[in-house]
């Protein structure tokens, strides 16, 4: 008996159908790969800040920069020795993920306990070993997060190596130290040695950056850094201004220092500019550096294309800086692509509107979204374990951390985290969320939490006890209170007048940490 007759149809018409669809995307390809190469090589570029915050990472992320250059300064995060203050690196790495920024660590600042000019903006430290230690926690710490970490800044200039006379030597000893801890607690990090501030000068003050880096070579510098960094401001002058244009002070000195790669060998290495831009505004005494709105926008623009045209060896561009709320005098602020009020100078436009992805990339990027399956996280750390934070006006001994942010009082605390469509997806709009925390020593009725500036439930922490332990507290999220992109949690300290005090209103003194919050 004949079984019953199968119909070919919708096969035929489903394979015909899947060949039209290899030979169009197979004539895509070509004509995308012809028209990508047709074009500029991509040049990642990057803006170097201060101490950035939302505002500032949204507006990097909105010129469409792909790194973050950020010093790691040892003072803030290791103030006194073995006290370790995370909570700020900690959100800076967790927000730049967030905007799809890789960060860039530039590790100097050291602490005044660490130094013997105690005076100096930046000194190296007393104990080579002292900052090496520091180094292997940040490195430990971050480990796969950051991509680089720069070893120290301009050390040819005494003003960034305590007032000493540079000296090439020392400086490479420090690098050696780093390098070696860097790659052996994260082989994947790369090491970048320091940029080099331009100058002709050879003195107690300062020493000329092409000098500085043939002696760092001749201390044995080589193997022990990936890439060189740049700082090759060109002082006014146009990145077009011929090699002798003031003295050499100029676009094309980064040139020079290439040259000095070349002849010891060394050709192989990239140079990442980490630093580069044009001041709007100086103090008196950097007048002669001023180029106003206008060309700073123009200068930017032409030195991001110089460079992606003219200069292969530079992997990286860095515009230094983005920065707000400072005088329009300040040294630093001049620089900004941004105005000391927020609003944007012409020179924001400009960098925003440069080619900084070829069409390859940016086709690869949507297909790695589209194909790649997306497993958003149970749990959202906002303060960890080991970053205390003290809320109140009192200082105590251990187990008790100096007040928040050293400042009296200290009466309020934000966590700030980042949340995806994904994270938010299905169930989780809709059902509860949790959030954790642990406390120590929480006296009065008044202190309360807050998402989002929505009081949570219960409204208030609840009340400890004297013994110096650590309790835990949760409260419930309505789904509804969260959102998309930047969400807060807010701590604000009670001021009541409990029995146990005994003249005028004084605030509570408790601790937290282990702040997270648990999806549904």
């Amino acid at each position: 008996m004949r079984g019953p007759r199968r119909d070919y149809t919708n096969l035929a018409i489903n394979w015909r159908r899947m060949l039209v669809f290899v030979l169009v995307t197979l004539v895509l390809g070509v004509i995308v790969i012809w028209f990508a190469s047709s074009r500029p090589r991509a040049l990642p570029l990057g803006v170097h800040t201060i101490r950035a915050d939302d505002a500032i990472l949204r507006q990097v992320h909105e010129l469409g920069a792909q790194y973050l250059v950020q010093v790691f300064a040892w003072d803030t995060i290791e103030p006194s020795p073995g006290r370790w203050d995370w909570e700020y690196m900690d959100w800076l790495v967790r927000a730049a993920d967030y905007y799809g920024l890789q960060v860039i660590a530039r590790l100097d600042k050291s602490p005044a306990w660490a130094v013997e000019d105690k005076t100096a903006v930046s000194s190296p430290p007393h104990k080579v070993s002292d900052y090496t230690e520091f180094v292997r926690r940040v490195v430990e710490r971050y480990r796969g997060k950051i991509p680089a970490y720069i070893v120290w800044n301009e050390p040819n200039l005494a003003l960034e190596w305590g007032n000493q006379t540079p000296n090439a030597a020392e400086y490479v000893n420090l690098l050696q130290h780093a390098a070696a801890q860097i790659r052996s607690t994260d082989p994947t990090a790369r090491v970048i040695a320091a940029g080099l501030a331009p100058t002709n000068e050879n003195s107690a003050r300062a020493r000329d950056d092409r000098v500085f880096l043939r002696e760092m070579y001749a201390a044995g510098a080589k193997d022990s850094f990936d890439i060189l960094a740049a700082h090759p401001y060109a002082f006014a002058q146009s990145p077009d201004a011929p090699h002798g244009a003031s003295d050499g002070l100029n676009f094309a000195r980064i040139n020079d220092l290439r040259n000095v790669m070349v002849q010891n060998g060394d050709q192989e290495k990239p140079i990442w500019i980490t630093e580069f831009g044009y001041p709007t505004e100086q103090p008196f005494e950097y007048e002669n550096r001023v180029v106003g709105e206008p060309l700073q926008a123009e200068y930017l623009a032409r030195a991001y294309d110089k460079t992606r045209d003219e200069l292969p060896f530079v992997q990286v561009f860095t515009i230094w800086n983005i920065v707000r709320s400072l005088p329009p005098s300040n040294e630093q602020s001049g620089y900004s692509l941004v105005r000391a009020d927020g609003s944007l100078k012409p020179a924001f436009d400009a960098v925003k509107n440069l080619q900084k992805e070829s069409l390859i990339s940016k086709l690869q990027g949507r297909l790695t979204s589209i194909f790649t399956p997306v497993h958003p996280p149970s749990s959202y750390l906002i303060l960890a374990r080991d970053a205390v934070v003290h809320l109140g006006d009192s200082e105590y001994p251990a187990p008790f951390v100096p007040l928040y942010e050293t400042v009296n009082p200290s009466a309020d605390w934000k966590g700030e985290f980042y949340l995806t469509d994904a994270d938010l997806a299905g169930a989780r709009r809709t059902k509860e969320w949790t959030l954790f925390l642990e406390l120590m020593q929480v006296n009065d009725f008044d202190t309360r939490v807050w998402i989002n500036d929505i009081p949570l439930t219960p409204a208030f922490l609840p009340v400890e006890d004297f013994t110096g332990k650590w309790v835990s507290a949760q409260f419930k999220i309505p789904a509804s209170v969260l959102r998309v992109g930047y969400n807060a949690v807010s701590v604000r300290n009670g001021k009541l007048f409990p029995a146990f005090q005994q003249v005028g209103f004084t605030w509570d003194d408790f601790q937290m940490r282990n702040v997270r919050i648990q999806a549904p």
